[in-house]
């Protein structure tokens, strides 16, 4: 998650009411309907780079989630907070019987994990061991897994791990997944169609890059 979203005009210029912060649009739909709709949003999302998956979470959800709504938490909460607690009250494993679950060998020091010294010591400090940290916080700060081609991906391996097994499990029990249903001329259609298209068919977009989720400037 990024810090404020820019909203742009078909010409790349910002819409009047500009930047779309997450802080200031929790449970409040009336943004989109009145400040007008979803297209600026989306112009303005393919402008972005996102955030890298590290130890760092921007305030509006470390310390400003759901602030000025209506209700009890008016004042804002700890998103990061809430998943440790959460992960401890469903009882999830220590990072390191996770990475065993997964046929990933067990480390006996954060360092093993976490190249930058810093991040390791002070891991160390809150948790002694991996066999007592926090699922949650340990996957945000281990490293990335280096891809064939040398460069670094957004994940380190024991997210990939879960992931990739989450994604398994979703696709083969499912068994209205388009490729379980769809005649092979029509699954080459599907599959061969690109979120740009499916942009362009169903907003009043009328440009945009055809790789979408590759962040580029709008002109």
């Amino acid at each position: 998650v990024s810090k404020p979203y820019p909203r742009l005009e078909e010409n790349g210029d910002h819409i009047k009411e500009d930047e779309l912060s997450l802080r200031g649009a929790f449970f409040c739909p009336w943004i989109l309907t009145n400040q007008g709709g979803i297209d600026p949003v989306i112009r303005g999302l393919a402008t972005v780079v996102a955030e890298e998956f590290d130890g760092k979470v921007i305030d509006d959800l470390r310390n400003f989630l759901f602030e000025g709504t209506d209700g009890p938490h008016g004042k804002g909460l700890d998103l990061t907070a809430f998943n440790i607690q959460r992960g401890r009250d469903h009882g999830l494993a220590d990072y390191n019987t996770t990475r065993e679950a997964y046929g990933l060998p067990a480390v006996e020091s954060f360092s093993e994990v976490i190249s930058d010294p810093v991040v390791a010591a002070k891991m160390e400090s809150l948790y002694g061991s991996p066999d007592n940290a926090d699922l949650y916080v340990t996957l945000q700060v281990e490293d990335h897994v280096k891809l064939p081609n040398g460069e670094k991906s957004m994940l380190g391996p024991t997210t990939m791990a879960i992931l990739g097994e989450q994604a398994t499990r979703m696709r083969a029990g499912d068994r209205f997944w388009y490729q379980w249903r769809l005649p092979k001329k029509l699954l080459k259609f599907v599959e061969s169609v690109k979120l740009s298209q499916v942009i362009l068919r169903n907003t009043g977009i009328c440009s945009i890059q055809d790789e979408v989720m590759i962040a580029q400037p709008r002109s």
